[in-house]
């Protein structure tokens, strides 16, 4: 009588187009948290921004945490990568 909402969440997010905003907002989730795990006391200095055309727009207040991140960029990326049905994270673009 009663199907699991999870049935239903694919058909509602390609009627309401929402797929590339969850895809987005889910990438994002990714980002902040391997950021988090590679710079615990950092995060609060690096915010992602947006994700578009496989790129991660971050934003770093400090010129020093901008060079850490560059350092450990590809380790970044292999890790939300690693977390994704498929290959969505190519570069992160860090300003």
């Amino acid at each position: 009588m009663f199907e699991g909402f999870q049935k239903f969440v694919p058909k509602i997010t390609n009627q309401l187009n929402l797929t590339q905003a969850l895809q987005a907002s889910q990438v994002c989730y990714l980002a902040r948290k391997a950021i988090a795990d590679n710079f615990p006391t950092l995060s609060d200095h690096i915010n992602v921004d947006s994700y578009q055309n496989k790129v991660i727009k971050i934003t770093c207040y400090s010129s020093v945490i901008s060079s850490e991140l560059h350092y450990k960029k590809a380790e970044i990326i292999n890790q939300i990568n690693a977390k994704l049905p498929s290959k969505l994270v190519d570069d992160l673009l860090i300003v």
